[in-house]
């Protein structure tokens, strides 16, 4: 497995945070990594407003120059959709590449 720690930066504007399920994968120019549910691993205020979390998002082998991050959200069952302003996704390799995604 090849681990890329992952941080999401919530911007501090009023009402940028999110609830909802929140999901990413990294895409690179060879392979991708499955698609993962990130909020659960660290609760809701993961990504409130202003927030900086990190994650890590395994993938089964090296997937070379990342060139793409989906990054995605779904609603609890039963609530709305809320808004959510990501301003930056920064992507670390074990490789010590960085790769900085605006958002």
């Amino acid at each position: 497995m090849v681990n890329y720690k992952v941080t999401l930066y919530t911007d501090d504007r009023v009402a940028a945070g999110t609830l909802n399920h929140v999901y990413i994968k990294l895409v690179g120019t060879q392979g991708e990594s499955e698609r993962k549910w990130l909020m659960g691993l660290k609760g809701a205020k993961a990504f409130k407003k202003g927030a900086v979390s990190s994650f890590t998002v395994s993938a089964p082998t090296s997937l070379g120059q990342l060139v793409l991050v989906e990054v995605d959200k779904k609603a609890f069952v039963g609530f709305l959709e809320d808004s959510w302003f990501l301003s930056m996704v920064e992507v670390k390799s074990p490789y010590g590449d960085t790769f900085t995604f605006p958002v």
